[in-house]
């Protein structure tokens, strides 16, 4: 490089003429504003390839899922909570192969889903009836809705020019907190080992008997609600919402008669409210026991027969969360009752003791919403002299 592309080049880097000698004061100012900005451009780099590497800055690479919803090792590293909040609280993150085998996780999977089946009554009939409400997942904190006030009676008149009433809506906000439903348990490294080398399947005793656990607690709180608040909601059931129409029946209901009056006198009060049906009705054990007998001496019908005889009557099933001589009638629509979901039931685990011992763990988030409209009026009749 010859003399003069050599004065160039210093000037381009610290601003002095090209084609000039520069003095000496001028590339030593120079060169105390270009260091601390190249340690300024440097340390920036720096921190944010460090922030990126966290994950804070970067978003999180995309999970892969595998069969059977389940994660490779590979993508998920730290403790449960860890995994939940590298994933997005996916679930998925505390369900990979890094312990259990693929049909490991299927027998688990599939001794929920069976005993799921069998024994979530109402929760199966809330999804028949097209009454669940999915969310986002277990980051839900409240699942919240609307209620909107009516309008007053249309205007009738032969001329156009005649003012009418005029209105306004008015909406209430309601919400009800999602707990988690959740029942552990524990299996150590060495069960797990003998039952692979002996070929057995793996031993589901331990998820069938927390998977009941969790779906009687699920099932009760549709019914009775639960204890659970949060920011000053509860959570309300079918029999404790303070709206519901509290509805004196004809007796108890081991004359069978009683059976189809009390029915019609709930029906009462629910057309009453201006809910027309259709209606689903559960009561408890001990007064479906009685409208199986024979009642011979109305009819040749048993009480539950002609019971389901009555119109807008969509079925009548018993329940094992409803005290003696409790029953309850609900219009089946989503502005009276349906079963928010952020996350169904389902199987996680982790280990803990430096992966000496497994902790598993059957759980679920979701709350019945049990609601009234902006007057006060309930889709939902209960009776409790049965």
């Amino acid at each position: 490089m010859n003399p003069r592309e050599k004065r160039r080049m210093f000037g381009i880097c610290f601003g002095t003429s090209p084609f000039k000698s520069p003095p000496l004061v001028s590339p030593l100012v120079s060169i105390g504003l270009a260091v601390p900005l190249l340690a300024f451009v440097f340390m920036a780099a720096f921190m944010v390839m460090g922030t990126e590497a966290s994950g804070v800055l970067m978003a999180a690479p995309p999970l892969v899922i595998g069969q059977n919803g389940l994660l490779a090792p590979h993508q998920l590293k730290g403790n449960a909570a860890q995994r939940l909040l590298n994933s997005g609280f996916n679930v998925n993150s505390l369900r990979t192969n890094a312990l259990l085998r693929k049909d490991e996780w299927e027998e688990l999977d599939d001794s929920v889903v069976q005993l799921a089946t069998k024994r979530l009554g109402v929760i199966n009939d809330f999804r028949a009836m097209g009454l669940i409400r999915p969310l986002g997942g277990l980051r839900t904190i409240l699942s919240s809705w609307q209620d909107v006030s009516d309008m007053g009676d249309a205007h009738i008149s032969m001329f156009a020019g005649t003012p009418g009433q005029k209105d306004r809506t008015e909406f209430g906000y309601h919400s009800v907190p999602i707990p988690l439903v959740h029942k552990p348990f524990e299996l150590d490294i060495r069960t797990l080992y003998a039952s692979r080398q002996s070929g057995d399947p793996l031993d589901t005793t331990y998820t069938e008997a927390a998977t009941r656990k969790v779906l009687e607690a699920c099932e009760n709180m549709v019914f009775n609600g639960a204890t659970v608040t949060s920011k000053g909601y509860a959570i309300y059931g079918l029999t404790n919402h303070p709206y519901r129409n509290q509805v004196a029946g004809a007796g108890d209901w081991g004359t069978p008669a009683n059976c189809k009056a009390t029915l019609l006198l709930m029906i009462e009060a629910l057309q009453a409210d201006r809910f027309y049906g259709p209606y689903m009705v559960y009561v408890a054990n001990t007064q479906y026991l009685q409208m199986l007998e024979d009642s011979t001496a109305e009819s040749d019908k048993t009480a539950l027969a002609r019971c389901l005889e009555i119109p807008g009557i969509r079925d009548i099933k018993p329940s094992d969360w409803l005290t003696a001589g409790h029953v309850v009638m609900f219009q089946v629509s989503r502005d009276v009752v349906d079963l928010a979901v952020a996350q169904d039931i389902l199987p996680v685990q982790w280990d803990e003791m430096g992966g000496m011992l497994q902790q598993f763990m059957v759980f679920a988030a979701m709350a019945p919403r049990t609601k009234a409209d902006n007057e006060n009026k309930s889709g939902i009749a209960h009776v409790t002299n049965a």
